[in-house]
């Protein structure tokens, strides 16, 4: 059995070596994901090994609980929810979750993913399961086992299913597939049958039971069942109790012995043995942890057969399952301590008190890391390195992006909601779902093209609010971890015909289109002259950046036009992912929706009532929901690096010499749970209560950082924020379609962290509209 291995191969080093310093193996008994590695098809066997990481059964025993997964026997009477809650207390984590609800009464195998782990859960619940049921049928068959037998084997294949009404799911007509059906045992005088059942996610064997009651003609239903498989695992997989569970954190909290916790605890990897395999480099897991594609050199072995479009699993030598960095990173600071070195070159450091240190004002010297920024930030102010010229070029732009510019900006946003509004109306009639972060971002890409440009884009007035410009500004995210490290693929496809762009990839082709579309939009802002005596006529941006005092070698087009794609990216993405999220986390929450109507329809008493920015960011619980969105759900899930050329930091007892590329992550200090008990847990009234007791925690929440090189726009989206959000749930009534939490999931960091990619984004059905 699994346990059995997994105690005894702790000790043993499982390490795919370099082909020069180690011979061929017999890798057929090797644990989880080295399994038979060495009949995976070789593209190289040379590479240089890199002691971060570490094989999965060796992990700290924190480490392997957070990355763990428990095989649970469920028992009869609690809910599957109740289970999994109950296994978070006694072992003391954030996070749990299982692989697919089973109803009170049934019993077998449940899956936990914990923390880290349970970014698999959605994984679990889409694969197969397999039961043994126990049918009652309501009268002696006439044919007895033989008729029993024909009729079950009927109800094999696609079978449409209705949920029961004790499920908790919505009671909609679907198609279920059934694999394969087996009779156990057949008595008809007790008119009891027992079989086992093969099939696809999300059947009811309850309802499975209704239908073979109809086609015998004598009705039956459902008298007991147990699921024996889930996804990956089955009842000989090391399954464990509850008092299993309880009694080996016991055991470890009195003793200290980790035996026991380890062996009804299994690594993560567990649930991907049965994924096709692609083996990388250590020296790519870096690049690739950071949301880089995989490039054919950092490619080492791979499974034969992989389909287009085929579910892998990509790993590591050491026989990890790929994951993020920033959330390896985290993982070093819970073994390491609060300041851990990275890389050769830098220093991270995860503490919430330092910040403020880091991220200072513009009287202390703080540049960018020009390895970090890479070609990302171009020649704009994103991509300024040395802070004295990051200070004169946002010195030109701060005034168009100081308060009281975005209070005499606010009827042009107000506008652009009104449009959004108004295209939402469209989908109660068609009843079609809108992805909210696709239809967000037409607002967000509006405003900021009206303001930049002196002319919106029109998004929010085009059908299906465009999404095409959804797919090219993410794919933007991800290239610019891959330019980082591979600064010359940008140059190459920036030079490609626009004939060969769109064979090559469809992003690319409509990325150039905007490129030549920015062009064209600069030239016009150079060479435009504003009418004095047409006050509706606004000065642009890039108005603006020409009357500067910028010298002119500042002014050129070329690095105007990196300015307007910061903007564009900057302005549209990060503010439409808030917006999409905020909006799920109301729905998924209804006490908290009704308490934000009620505030709202006393502000605006009818949907339609004008509200300004500042108003609405005096309600009080307004303010505590939009608090919490940018703490639960931190946009920006990568670490910002800075560099103090001429002055040690100094934090506790350590010193950072000069010079040194340091940072922090806002995604680890939002969700520290030292600050925010159940830190993932969506809870305004959390500031509500912190303002109660005089607590100023508002200090820790920074999504837009803090210091000199804050986000200039940040008075921008905070607009954009309260007024997308205030209009959109005082006009309309919402239901989430088919998104679960694991939907908004930050599974890579490209910058703004990302989506897991089989997610259909944030959906939901405009219902009507409110009065």
């Amino acid at each position: 059995m699994a346990l059995v291995l997994k105690n005894q191969d702790q000790d043993v080093d499982y390490t795919i070596k370099p082909e020069s310093s180690a011979p061929a193996i017999d890798t057929s008994n090797w644990p989880l994901l080295l399994k038979n590695y060495s009949k995976l098809l070789v593209r190289t066997a040379h590479y240089t090994p890199i002691p971060a990481g570490c094989a999965p059964l060796k992990r700290d025993l924190k480490s392997y609980v957070s990355s763990g997964v428990i095989n649970l026997d469920k028992p009869s009477n609690p809910s599957s929810h109740e289970v999994v809650a109950w296994i978070k207390r006694i072992l003391r984590v954030e996070k749990t979750g299982h692989s697919g609800t089973l109803d009170p009464k049934v019993t077998g195998c449940l899956i936990v993913c914990i923390d880290r782990a349970t970014r698999l859960v959605k994984s679990q619940q889409g694969a197969g399961k397999e039961y043994v049921c126990v049918v009652r049928v309501h009268d002696k068959l006439p044919g007895g086992e033989a008729q029993f037998a024909r009729a079950l084997e009927t109800l094999t294949g696609a079978l449409f299913q209705r949920p029961p009404l004790i499920s908790a799911v919505k009671r909609q007509l679907r198609v279920r597939t059934i694999h394969d059906c087996k009779i156990y045992e057949f008595d008809n005088e007790r008119h009891l049958g027992v079989f086992w059942v093969s099939c696809e996610a999300g059947t009811y064997i309850r309802t499975l039971c209704v239908h073979l009651g109809l086609l015998l003609g004598c009705g039956a239903h459902m008298q007991e069942l147990r699921r024996v498989r889930s996804g990956a695992m089955d009842e000989q997989d090391g399954m464990v109790t509850l008092h299993d569970v309880l009694d080996a954190q016991w055991q470890y909290d009195n003793t200290r012995d980790e035996s026991y916790l380890r062996a009804i605890v299994s690594p993560l990897e567990s649930l991907l043995v049965g994924h096709k395999r692609i083996v990388i480099k250590d020296s790519a897991v870096n690049a690739i942890c950071y949301g880089a594609k995989l490039m054919i050199p950092g490619l080492m072995r791979y499974e034969d057969g992989i389909d287009i479009h085929e579910e892998v699993v990509i790993m590591t030598t050491k026989g990890e399952a790929h994951g993020q960095f920033f959330k390896e990173i985290e993982r070093l600071h819970s073994v390491y301590g609060p300041i851990v070195r990275i890389n050769p070159f830098e220093v991270h450091v995860k503490d919430p008190d330092w910040y403020d240190e880091l991220y200072t004002g513009s009287s202390r010297r703080r540049d960018k890391s020009a390895w970090f920024v890479g070609r990302s930030g171009g020649n704009s102010i994103f991509g300024t390195i040395p802070h004295e010229h990051h200070r004169l070029r946002r010195s030109a732009l701060n005034p168009f992006f100081s308060k009281q510019s975005i209070v005499k900006l606010e009827p042009i946003i107000q506008d652009k909601v009104n449009k959004l509004c108004d295209a939402m109306k469209g989908y109660i009639e068609s009843g079609k779902p809108v992805e909210l972060q696709t239809a967000y971002m037409t607002l967000t890409l509006d405003v900021i093209s009206h303001y930049a440009f002196g002319e919106s884009f029109g998004l929010t007035e085009k059908p299906g609010f465009s999404p095409e410009w959804k797919k090219v500004l993410l794919a933007t995210i991800e290239a610019g971890i891959m330019n980082r490290h591979l600064p010359w693929v940008a140059d190459v496809l920036m030079s490609l015909p626009d004939s060969v762009a769109a064979a090559v990839s469809a992003p690319v082709a409509f990325f150039l289109q905007i490129q030549r579309d920015v062009r064209k939009q600069v030239e016009t802002g150079l060479a435009r002259k504003r009418d004095p005596s047409n006050e509706k006529m606004h000065k642009t941006i890039f108005e603006e950046l020409r009357d500067s005092n910028l010298p002119p070698q500042k002014k050129t087009v070329e690095q105007l036009m990196d300015e307007g794609f910061i903007l564009i990216g900057a302005g549209g993405e990060t503010t439409a992912q808030t917006l999409a999220v905020l909006t799920y986390h109301l729905l998924n929450n209804p006490p908290i929706l009704k308490k934000l109507r009620a505030e709202l329809t006393e502000a605006m008493p009818k949907p339609d009532t004008l509200v300004s920015w500042q108003k609405l960011e005096q309600l009080p619980y307004l303010r505590a929901i939009m608090t919490e969105c940018h703490r639960v759900q931190a946009v920006i899930t990568t670490r910002l690096i800075r560099i103090a050329p001429n002055e040690v930091l100094k934090f506790r007892e350590w010193e950072i010499p000069a010079g040194t590329p340091t940072s922090m992550t806002t995604h680890f200090m939002h969700l520290d749970p030292e600050l925010f008990p159940e830190p993932y847990r969506f809870d305004p009234d959390r500031w509500i209560r912190a303002a109660e007791r005089g607590e100023r925690l508002e200090k820790y929440v920074v999504p837009f950082s803090k210091g000199s090189r804050a986000c200039i726009g940040l008075h921008l989206a905070s607009a954009e924020l309260y007024l997308g959000i205030a209009h959109m749930i005082r006009r309309f009534d919402f239901e989430l379609y088919e998104t679960r939490s694991e939907d908004i999931e930050i599974t890579w960091d490209g910058f703004a962290g990302g989506f897991r990619p089989e997610s259909k984004g944030i959906r939901v059905k405009v219902l009507g509209e409110r009065t």
